[in-house]
């Protein structure tokens, strides 16, 4: 496995194989997608090699400058997430990586991804979560982790599990789950001793069947479906 492979790591570390391959994977994106918050367009060039017509959306027009250098063949669009510039039922699928946490209003941005998905359209969250979810204790794990507080890693918002699925829940079919991240959520010192991955990978596979310890996941990945 690559070194620098972090499943709970956030898009500026997910330029390894293993990890786009996963996530396109979970999708099993097709037809026209939408890449939204593409960054420097990792995701988006890896689906269109894939066959899909893929258009990368970002706020940053210089991530955007940096893609256009990768692959003049994606469609780019420089945008708010949270008013999306495309007609309704447009797309055929939606990845949305590390998104809804830096937003405002996450509800808008939901809304709208809704409206430009087709019927049976699937989407894929990947945002993170803190089940534990009092902010003064989120504050205090990542001021030890290194980071002093939520908005120096332009996060606007703390999810659990619950707010984030009561959310998607009033727009989409949720169809799947998977909970990452269980190292970074023990500290990120435990990086450190595990990079290759193995003790998160396997508390990925027992997470699965004991659910309480999903209490102590970081990331989460839903797989959502638009039905009507």
């Amino acid at each position: 496995m690559q070194e620098e492979y972090r499943p709970q790591c956030g898009d500026g570390a997910h330029g390894s194989t293993v990890y786009l391959e996963e996530i396109i994977k979970f999708l099993k994106p097709q037809g026209r997608v939408l890449d939204l918050g593409a960054g420097v367009g990792l995701k988006a060039n890896y689906m269109r090699n894939q066959g899909c017509e893929v258009v990368a959306l970002d706020i940053g027009i210089s991530s955007l400058g940096e893609l256009r250098r990768r692959d003049s063949n994606i469609d780019l669009v420089c945008a708010d997430a949270q008013r999306l510039p495309f007609k309704s039922s447009t797309f055929d699928g939606v990845l949305a990586c590390a998104v809804l946490e830096h937003l405002p209003k996450p509800e808008l941005c939901v809304e709208e991804l809704h409206r430009v998905m087709k019927k049976n359209a699937e989407v894929v969250f990947y945002t993170p979560v803190f089940n534990l979810h009092f902010r003064w204790l989120a504050t205090f794990w990542r001021r030890i982790s290194g980071i002093k507080n939520v908005e120096e890693a332009g996060h606007l918002q703390i999810f659990s599990t619950g707010s984030l699925k009561k959310l998607l829940r009033s727009y989409f079919f949720i169809e799947d789950i998977l909970f990452r991240g269980y190292t970074d959520a023990l500290l990120n010192v435990m990086l450190k001793y595990d990079k290759d991955e193995r003790i998160d990978r396997k508390l990925i596979w027992l997470g699965k069947r004991l659910p309480i310890l999903n209490l102590f996941a970081s990331k989460i990945w839903i797989k959502a479906k638009k039905v009507a």
